[in-house]
């Protein structure tokens, strides 16, 4: 019969498996994911950061091919003398600038004074791109509203040397803004990473989203005339002040609600910096495949383990049944079965437990046997302890007659008893008496060596008195003895004398 909330062995090993299966399976999972997450985004911060130091050396070797094509214009003898070759150099211009898709082009003497393929005379001492360029550098500008259509242009100006080295003059290429945008739509990374560049105060020169350089889109004033998108934008610009700093590396940041990766280099040659930037969820889409892929895996092996588990259950199952059913019998009182030879032989502790019950059937059997045979002594003992008892009773009727009179005696010797006690008590009364006349005595006795102690010492004072009277009286009778001595000698004169001898 079944205990309520029984619950089989088989049962118990299913549920014990599939907890361990599960529980590993957990555990490998989360530790894949931890690794796989962890490898993941190291290998994604140094690929974002090898392609975007690649872009930036493509897009500084698509400037240098710019200014390389400038410098070696400059290399014509006609650039020698700007005004007296006006001719010949703005047809050389014309061509130079229809081979290179340039808007425009123009020659620059020390002052600043310039004519162009646009304009007969043009004064840029104030622009930084001839600053720059009349003291010896290769420069681009930031991107310039053009005037007459608003497009953005930039300005690449190189110097122009004479025979002697020296700088007599500038030589500048006005080229399409927008150039500057397709060479970073290029670089990618995924689906939806996409670069962009800043220039050395944080204004946006190229994005895929050419609004935000015609707009002039600065981060760091936007966050200065908003404090809540100073809040929003608070990350961001923080990655592009290290941009603007010249410095290389790679952040995390949040820009409308999505959470990017940010890898970022300066572009060799300008003051700008260029940055690849890539939304996390999509990063990490591999690791959602991966989590999946690791999900189902480990689903599979606990249904394994399931099936395992009712296989394994099974074996153990039917021997452990029939021990409990014999264990059952043999609870009745029954111990005539034996175990079946298939358990008996069996090797293992299934094996081990048959052949326990079967020790223990057969000395149960032995243990009844022997006391049957000790039941049937027994009850001869009994028999011959029956006979004794009734002559132990004879006897004990014998004994009862000596015990009466026994009794009888005992009574006296208990009243002769009673009588010695009341004795004792008159004994211990008069004792106590004693004792208390003694203690008065004792008290009285003590009370007379006191006094006698105190008339000791006051006779010992009387004494001392005495003696002290008799020494005055002895100074007396010495003082008397010399006044009549003195009075002798003085004669009629020593009356006085005699007086106080008297």
């Amino acid at each position: 019969m079944k205990k309520k909330g029984f619950k089989s062995i088989s049962y118990k090993l299913v549920l014990y498996i599939t907890l361990i299966v599960f529980l590993v399976s957990i555990f490998l999972t989360g530790a894949s994911y931890f690794f796989s997450s962890s490898s993941l985004e190291e290998s994604t911060s140094d690929a974002m950061k090898n392609i975007v130091q690649q872009a930036s050396l493509k897009v500084s070797a698509e400037l240098s091919k710019h200014f390389n094509s400038l410098a070696a214009t400059t290399q014509d003898e006609i650039f020698l003398d700007m005004y007296a070759n006006k001719d010949l150099i703005l047809a050389r211009l014309e061509k130079v600038a229809k081979e290179n898709d340039n808007f425009d082009m123009m020659v620059s003497d020390p002052t600043g004074q310039s004519y162009s393929l646009l304009a007969d005379s043009i004064e840029i001492s104030g622009r930084v791109y001839f600053q720059k360029a009349i003291k010896g550098e290769n420069y681009i500008s930031e991107p310039l509203i053009r005037s007459g259509d608003d497009n953005l242009v930039v300005v690449y100006a190189v110097p122009i040397k004479g025979r002697d080295g020296k700088i007599i003059g500038t030589l500048s290429a006005v080229r399409n803004a927008a150039e500057l945008t397709e060479m970073v739509k290029e670089i990618t990374y995924g689906e939806k990473g996409s670069a962009y560049m800043i220039d050395s105060q944080c204004t946006t020169i190229a994005h895929k989203d050419y609004e935000l350089v015609m707009n002039y889109d600065n981060d760091i004033k936007t966050a200065e005339k908003d404090p809540e998108a100073a809040k929003k934008l608070a990350e961001l610009i923080s990655l592009e002040r290290k941009m603007m700093a010249g410095e290389t590396g790679v952040g995390e940041y949040s820009y409308g609600g999505t959470e990017k990766y940010m890898a970022y280099t300066p572009v060799k040659g300008t003051t700008w910096s260029i940055a690849l930037t890539a939304p996390k969820s999509e990063v990490f889409q591999q690791i959602t495949r991966l989590t999946i892929i690791l999900a189902t895996i480990a689903i599979l092996c606990l249904v394994l383990g399931v099936i395992l588990a009712i296989f394994i259950g099974r074996g153990f199952k039917k021997p452990i049944q029939l021990a409990a059913q014999q264990a059952h019998i043999f609870a009745g009182g029954d111990f005539s079965k034996d175990l079946s030879d298939e358990y008996l032989k069996r090797k293992d502790e299934i094996g081990v437990l048959a052949e326990s019950f079967q020790a223990l059937t057969e000395n149960i059997n032995e243990l009844v046997s022997n006391i049957s045979i000790a039941s049937e002594q027994v009850a001869t003992g009994a028999k011959q302890i029956s006979d004794s008892s009734m002559e132990l009773s004879q006897g004990a009727t014998e004994q009862a007659s000596s015990i009466e009179e026994l009794t009888a005696s005992i009574e006296q010797i208990a009243s002769q008893t009673k009588l010695n006690a009341e004795n004792a008590k008159n004994a211990d009364t008069y004792a106590s008496d004693a004792r208390v006349f003694a203690a008065k005595g004792n008290e009285q006795m003590e009370q007379m060596l006191k006094a006698m102690e105190e008339i000791n010492i006051s006779s010992n004072n009387i004494s001392k008195i005495i003696k002290v009277i008799e020494d005055i009286a002895f100074q007396t009778n010495i003082l008397a003895l010399n006044a009549a001595v003195e009075a002798a000698r003085a004669g009629q004169y020593g009356k006085g004398f005699a007086v106080v001898a008297e």
